[in-house]
């Protein structure tokens, strides 16, 4: 479909696999190198999430990531409950009765999606303001401004909408559970203080927390701590199966048999500090009263930048090489092959396809 990519770099055991593949097939089925000028593609990085487990254990702030934490996305629609002022919309415009499309064709929500929780919930609020000062004034329009409203009105529904599907995020947001979450999160990523982190897991199973939210805590102190604390690890296992039931039995071995969750091992060393430092994962979170343009990765989670992301940004920059010593701690070797040769100045302004594969069984 998009010819032959020129270059090919990725990260872990299931993208070395499809890049040999991919090199076998070109072998099998040779084509000229005009075929790769051709390709609007120019460079393909490919990562197995087996190098970052950590990133889907932690919570996202931007405003589509919350939605996703609070009421689920799934297959590109949320729940949702429309207000009485859009209760006689029609359904064709909600998606299916009960839920509500997510996509970029909402000029809102393509503005919002990616911004911070608490960017959004200002914008929202000052086109809110606006909206309302313009509906005030229509008594003092002319015809043609009337018209101009109007033709806005399709506009104003999107943003109730988005006003709607931001409410149940609100009142989760402002509560302390969730703030106290986001720090947890945090002191884990930054090995602050493992036992205090312990100490939060505990209560969180105590207290009937989501099963899920506790496994992702637990997964990823197993991740940066190189395994649970040999202490703790069997009274964690045994509580977390009191707290919500022994059926869950089989959860914990099928994330042992992943890698997730493993107990420390005598003498065993953990590569995420090094890494942490290296590719700078930690970054002192930013003023909200800043630019509404955050420029680091690291306002998606709060101070924390996705290991995944900053190998794509290393790959793209100066490659992987002068990492290479920190990078061999991470699980299936790097590779870096080069299909055919191009001139430096495709390969650094053309299209880069970045892919994340599932774990290598």
């Amino acid at each position: 479909m998009y010819g032959l990519i020129p270059r090919l770099q990725g990260m872990g055991p299931a993208a070395k696999a499809v890049m040999e593949m991919a090199v076998r097939m070109r072998r099998e089925a040779p084509l000229p190198a005009a075929a790769a000028v051709a390709c609007r593609i120019h460079r393909a990085v490919l990562l197995d999430r087996e190098v970052d487990p950590a990133t889907p254990m932690v919570t996202q702030i931007t405003f589509e990531g919350l939605i996703d934490e609070v009421t689920g996305i799934k297959h590109g629609s949320a729940p949702y409950t429309p207000s009485r002022r859009e209760a006689g919309a029609s359904d064709a415009a909600r998606g299916r009765p009960g839920s509500t499309l997510l996509n970029s064709s909402d000029p809102f929500y393509k503005e919002f999606r990616d911004l911070p929780y608490y960017i959004t919930s200002q914008r929202l609020q000052q086109y809110a303001r606006d909206a309302r000062k313009e509906y005030a004034e229509l008594g003092s329009k002319d015809l043609s401004e009337l018209k101009s409203f109007v033709k806005g009105l399709p506009k104003l529904l999107l943003l109730d909408r988005l006003s709607d599907l931001a409410v149940p995020v609100a009142e989760v947001v402002k509560e302390q559970a969730f703030h106290d979450q986001l720090k947890a999160e945090q002191d884990i990523l930054e090995s602050y203080d493992t036992e205090g982190s312990v100490a939060y897991i505990q209560g969180q199973m105590w207290r009937g927390a989501d099963p899920l939210l506790v496994l992702r805590l637990l997964c990823l102190l197993s991740w940066t701590a190189g395994g649970l604390p040999k202490k703790h690890g069997d009274s964690l296992r045994s509580e977390f199966l009191a707290a919500y039931g022994h059926q869950h039995l089989l959860t914990l071995t099928n994330l042992e048999r992943a890698g997730l969750l493993r107990p420390h091992q005598a003498g065993g060393r953990t590569q995420y500090p090094s890494l942490r430092k290296a590719l700078r994962l930690i970054v002192p979170e930013q003023d909200p009263q800043l630019p509404c343009s955050p420029a680091d990765v690291s306002y998606l989670y709060k101070g924390y930048a996705p290991l995944s992301i900053r190998l794509v940004e290393a790959a793209l920059g100066s490659s992987w090489g002068p990492l290479s010593e920190v990078l061999a701690q991470l699980p299936g070797g790097q590779f870096d092959v080069l299909q055919v040769r191009c001139g430096r100045v495709m390969l650094m302004w053309g299209l880069t396809c970045v892919v994340v594969l599932a774990a290598h069984a």
